[in-house]
């Protein structure tokens, strides 16, 4: 038996590269196979059927936001204007989760009563999306201007000194938690800080489990 009661995910690569999804099989009433990702409106529910036991859906992408309505039947450029509108009135995988994790009057205890079941469920949580962020930088690399980065700045700066070293298939922008460039940029900060204010007395250094 396990002597901790910590419960880990293990993420594979640095989403430089692309990574296949989880290889999730379902084995229907018929007898055939089915593969679906981690993504799909009922993995959490056939994954934990103890705090789903009703089969609620999960996360999909077409959540609209409490109190937002999406017109239809209409022309083609106000149906632009509507689905660019509709981009950012969509729930987010981070938002939903935080949802459920919270207590609701209307919804059961089950889930905030699973125990280790229940800290399985948030860490599986937490790795569909980071998986699905990476999966949506690796897919619209275009719309975040990924060629501009892609430079003899970055050979630079990562002490690369052959040329087939240069130029990164997946770019992952400063927004991105723990990227390089995140912490290229939270270094910066610091750094323009101490200027500012001068040389810091002490430096403290500390990590925290999300």
């Amino acid at each position: 038996m396990p002597t901790t009661d910590e419960v880990i995910a293990l993420m594979v690569g640095d989403g430089s590269k692309a990574v296949d999804s989880h290889d999730v099989i379902l084995t229907q009433q018929a007898g055939s196979f089915q593969c679906i990702s981690e993504l799909h409106v009922g993995y959490m529910a056939l994954h934990y059927p103890l705090l789903f036991p009703y089969g609620e859906n999960g996360w999909h992408p077409n959540i609209l936001l409490d109190g937002v309505v999406i017109d239809v039947g209409l022309d083609e450029e106000h149906a632009e204007e509507s689905e660019l509108q509709r981009k950012h009135c969509n729930v987010t995988m981070a938002e939903f989760y935080g949802y459920r994790l919270q207590h609701q009057d209307t919804d059961g205890i089950v889930l905030l009563r699973g125990d280790r079941l229940r800290h399985q469920y948030i860490v599986d949580a937490y790795a569909a999306i980071e998986q699905n962020c990476l999966k949506y930088l690796r897919l619209n690399q275009k719309k975040l201007r990924a060629d501009l980065y892609q430079g003899l700045q970055d050979a630079i700066a990562a002490s690369d000194s052959t040329a087939t070293a240069i130029g990164q298939r997946i770019i992952l922008p400063s927004s991105f938690t723990i990227s390089p460039r995140h912490m290229v940029q939270n270094y910066q900060d610091a750094m323009a800080i101490c200027k500012w204010a001068g040389c810091s007395d002490a430096f403290v250094t500390f990590t925290c489990n999300p």
